[in-house]
Order: C-alpha cells, then structure tokens, then sequence
C-alpha cells in the first residue's frame, strides 16, 4: 500500500523540493532580519 511508485514520486519530489527550499530560505530570511535589527539598535545606542 505505502511501496515506493515511480509514478508517485514524479510528483511528490518537486513538492518536497519546494516545501525544503522554502525553509531554507525562511531561515535565511529570519538570521538577515536578526543581523539588521542588530545593526539599528547599535546605530541607535551609537547616538
């Protein structure tokens, strides 16, 4: 019932892929925002 289809997997690997590269960038999005909200409080303090 659940066995590995060739069939299947034509569709369900793009989907993965999607769904993979869109963590990825939420991470990255999430430590680039943490950086510049880093910088503007040290800018702010600067002052």
């Amino acid at each position: 019932m659940f066995g590995f289809d060739l069939y299947n997997a034509y569709s369900i690997i793009p989907s993965l892929a999607i769904v993979a590269a869109m963590i990825v960038m939420s991470g990255l999005g999430i430590r680039f925002i943490r950086k510049e909200i880093a910088k503007d409080s040290a800018r702010a303090a600067a002052k």
